[in-house]
């Protein structure tokens, strides 16, 4: 065999293996009814950067990723999952986005499962069927989470404290909707000096503690279809930069303007449109040529008092 020969199968060798390679690593893939058994490492045989799972079942474990050392984004959808091991993700230290939705089953989450996801920067949990629990410290001491999503979640804590969120001072938009939270502790949002995006959509809160959102960087505020009565205008201390406050489709019947104004002096748009406040209140609104924001009231309302 001549040496030019042998130099080409060489190369043609190369090639097949770094062509597998290639073929291995893609940036995305989706695996259905996946079994994961408890300590055995899940081969998914293409090792992606994004792994979507979908109707998967069994457990997850210290070992289950182990293989996917390069994984950053995890979507576990329509599954059913009965165990999560508090070092479930320490085997990938790269994932920056987990995802739970939709599944008919979750264990309790705890704040231990993700722990070890340094790296974390976006957190999204939503209309799951089943889940046993949230902890009231869920969210904590995850420095480079910068997102969280939960929705349609009844097992979140009812009254949100700062316990929830301690030490994820990075923090910069939070949604937590459809949950049924009913109460805000003070403060239980001020130690998040990054957070400019604050939604607090659809639950049942009736009572927000003095200051409970206090931080310079909040921009905009949404506390629309709850159960709300009273707004004094404390619950935006240190508001200096509020743009945007929406407490619309709450059953209002005091809210306190001046004290709005004087904690969020920046304030651009206050959303109050189908409220209880009486019609006076609400011509009181449409006549005051000294607010330095717009106040948004339904036209029909205005007609309503009107007629």
């Amino acid at each position: 065999m001549s040496t030019m020969f042998k130099n080409f199968v060489v190369l043609c060798l190369l090639y097949s293996v770094n062509a597998t390679h290639f073929i291995t690593k893609i940036n995305e893939t989706v695996h259905h009814n996946v079994i994961l058994e408890i300590n055995k490492p899940w081969d998914p045989e293409m090792y992606a950067k994004k792994v979507i799972l979908s109707n998967a079942t069994g457990v997850i474990t210290s070992q289950t990723f182990q293989l996917l050392t390069e994984l950053q984004e995890l979507y576990l959808v329509h599954s059913s999952i009965e165990y999560i091991h508090q070092d479930a993700f320490k085997t990938a230290p790269k994932l920056e986005n987990i995802q739970f939705s939709y599944n008919s089953k979750l264990p309790f989450l705890t704040n231990d499962i993700f722990k070890n996801c340094k790296n974390l920067k976006k957190l999204v949990i939503g209309n799951n069927k089943f889940i046993e629990g949230i902890s009231d410290n869920l969210c904590s001491g995850l420095q480079n989470l910068t997102h969280v999503e939960i929705t349609k979640e009844s097992k979140i804590p009812k009254k949100l404290t700062n316990n929830f969120f301690r030490n994820s001072k990075s923090l910069e938009s939070i949604k937590l909707h459809f949950s049924n939270i009913t109460s805000i502790d003070s403060d239980a949002f001020k130690e998040l000096k990054k957070l400019n995006f604050l939604s607090l959509v659809e639950n049942e809160v009736n009572e927000i503690g003095p200051g409970a959102f206090g931080n310079e960087n909040l921009l905009r505020l949404y506390l629309s279809w709850n159960k709300l009565k009273y707004f004094s205008g404390e619950e935006l201390q240190d508001l200096r930069n509020l743009e945007k406050l929406d407490i619309s489709f709450n059953p209002l019947i005091e809210l306190d303007v001046e004290r709005i104004k004087r904690n969020a002096p920046n304030l651009k748009s206050l959303s109050v449109a189908q409220t209880s406040l009486s019609c006076n209140k609400k011509k009181e609104f449409m006549k005051k040529g000294n607010l330095s924001f717009h106040v948004h009231i339904d036209r029909n309302e205005l007609e309503k008092c009107e007629a």
